[in-house]
């Protein structure tokens, strides 16, 4: 038994994706002849977001199995690859599959690093000496974009309470968040200077503890730079942006997420209206999927514009494809239908979605909704602003939860305005009629207390004061008649994001971990990683970006959790159960 540890990828600088399947294509291809790929529940979904289980039988994966799966048959003329998350769970499950081995001999694939007393054990329980080699693979993340991550935790939110005040399962957490996000710097071959957010007690332990374990496993970061710049990682806290997770989003893949749902990377259309069987479910990745790669951060106008096009497309290849009057016709109509039926699938799949979203934003009235909520983010304007709140909070295809989510903004925007009438629309939303419960309502005080002025370390709505003074409305076309997008609301990170690359990101407010250690000049290579979780509106922020700054810059974005506002608003609950429990 060999242990090796496996930091060297041919990706390109900075891409995720590219470098989570350089490794996979790396341990499908050390073994050449046919094999079993055992994978646990993590590892599975980590490996299907960005390889096809085409592409995984071609490179001669005769089975792909759970490892937690009992199976009695032995087949011992196949070689089984184990990729699995090194937890104690599957350590155990390793050591009584090795005790009774069903395949000729192992090749064991690590996501992140094995302690040694791990290898000690598996070294223990490989008495018929089947295990051929144990590998550290480190893509233990998941990698939704090129240039977006997850670590798929929920209620990430608890760990903002203090430190003394964590439970068990706030413990695992926070170390799941340190050892993915050291395993993505690993992938990108990244040994960065870590900087952090200076008002977030959090941020601190946060940068502190990973600081620590890269000192520990100085060994693996042994890489150099692209560039004669460090590379940056800047770990923020979402308690100071508390107003993205709450907005709607109007560009394709943040919308899919806000009304329908996305995760890892399908979407659920069971509930839409007149949909088909073979279209309940979904699968939109910019990896697999042309149309989504090229469209995935348009706003709603040119989504559906180039829906539209797509539509047309198809149905100027279908007339081709009718066009059959000879043995060569045919000929070519064969090769071309694989092509063919694929794009017929991939058209309906979008314009299933796309007519989905376009319900649900005419039944819900989202437009006048969603410009209250950038005026809200943007602007104040106190009057004028609590007069259309009121209003629409009297409309009844207003959505209970949305209502909410409107009160949530007012009271952020106009916390410390002696004239905020927060309690009076608390009573207004306990009368609707559809009798919002009192442990929702009770989030507006959650948010404060979670993130309130008192809590937060920067200015949130200094930087928007003059926005609506200045703003452009874009006039989009768009489907079913829906027009005027609003999304004049920047993120705080694009703020930070611009500042750190310029080299001017103030020491006093976003300290080092690491004494001594200082940036010099502007960064070239930035992980943004936020604790509390992270949005689809800040990955468009981070993506366009790296557009701008293509070949110069490289930045990607991370965090426990991609939120929409439903996921924030649930975490918040659970937060505001626990503080009043008193744990």
């Amino acid at each position: 038994m060999s242990s090796k540890g496996e930091t060297k990828s041919n990706a390109p600088a900075g891409s995720l994706i590219s470098a989570q399947r350089s490794y996979i294509d790396k341990m499908l291809s050390n073994v050449n002849d046919m094999k079993v790929l055992l994978l646990d529940d993590e590892t599975t979904q980590m490996v299907s977001m960005i390889y096809s289980q085409t592409d995984i039988l071609k490179r001669q994966v005769f089975l792909t199995d759970k490892l937690f799966n009992t199976r009695t048959e032995r087949m011992m003329h196949l070689k089984a690859l184990v990729y699995v998350r090194p937890t104690d769970d599957n350590i155990r499950l390793l050591t009584k599959e090795l005790s009774n081995p069903k395949y000729k001999e192992y090749h064991l694939y690590f996501s992140n690093v094995v302690g040694k007393d791990k290898l000690a054990t598996l070294a223990r329980a490989d008495e018929h000496e089947v295990i051929t080699n144990i590998y550290e693979y480190y893509a233990d993340y998941f990698a939704i974009n090129h240039d977006l991550f997850t670590l798929n935790i929920t209620n990430s939110l608890l760990n903002s309470l203090p430190r003394s005040r964590w439970d068990a399962n706030q413990q695992t957490s926070f170390s799941r968040q340190v050892q993915g996000c050291m395993s993505a710097l690993l992938s990108l071959k990244w040994k960065p200077i870590i900087r952090y957010q200076g008002s977030s007690e959090l941020a601190q332990q946060f940068s502190r503890t990973l600081q620590q374990q890269i000192v520990t496993e100085n060994k693996l970061f042994t890489f150099g730079s692209r560039s004669s710049n460090q590379p940056i990682l800047l770990v923020l806290d979402r308690r100071d942006d508390p107003v993205t997770p709450l907005l709607t989003q109007w560009t394709y893949q943040a919308m899919v997420h806000e009304l329908v749902g996305l995760t890892h990377n399908r979407v659920n259309l069971e509930n839409a209206k007149g949909i088909k069987k073979d279209m309940r479910e979904v699968v939109l990745s910019c990896v697999e999927d042309e149309f989504f790669n090229l469209h995935m951060y348009d706003n709603f106008g040119d989504l559906g514009s180039a829906c539209k096009d797509f539509l047309a497309l198809y149905q100027r290849k279908y007339k081709d494809n009718q066009k059959i009057e000879s043995i060569e016709d045919m000929q070519n109509f064969v090769e071309r239908y694989p092509q063919f039926k694929a794009l017929s699938n991939n058209v309906s799949k979008h314009v299933a979605v796309v007519g989905e979203l376009s319900r649900l934003v005419a039944e819900h009235n989202m437009m006048d909704q969603s410009q209250l909520e950038q005026e809200l983010a943007c602007d104040d304007d106190h009057t004028s602003q609590l007069r259309t709140l009121k209003t629409l909070l009297e409309d009844p295809n207003l959505a209970g939860i949305d209502a909410l989510r409107l009160v949530m903004l007012y009271s952020l925007r106009y916390e410390d305005r002696s004239s905020n009438q927060t309690e009076a629309l608390k009573r207004t939303l306990s009368t609707r009629s559809d009798s919002l419960p009192q442990s929702r309502i009770s989030l507006i005080n959650t948010i404060l207390e979670y993130s309130g002025t008192a809590k937060r370390g920067s200015d949130l709505y200094g930087q928007n004061k003059s926005i609506l003074s200045n703003l452009t409305k874009t006039l989009n076309k768009g489907i079913n008649g829906v027009e005027n997008v609003y999304t004049q609301h920047k993120p705080m990170l694009s703020e930070v994001l611009d500042t750190l690359v310029k080299g001017k990101l103030k020491d006093a407010s976003f300290p080092y971990a690491r004494e001594g250690v200082t940036q010099r000049g502007k960064a070239t290579d930035v992980m943004i990683f936020m604790v509390g979780g992270t949005t689809y509106e800040e990955a468009t922020i981070v993506h366009e970006f790296n557009k701008i700054n293509a070949g110069k810059v490289k930045v990607v974005l991370g965090g426990p959790h991609v939120h929409n506002s439903k996921s924030y608003m649930e975490e918040l609950t659970t937060l505001g159960q626990k503080t009043r429990s008193g744990y």
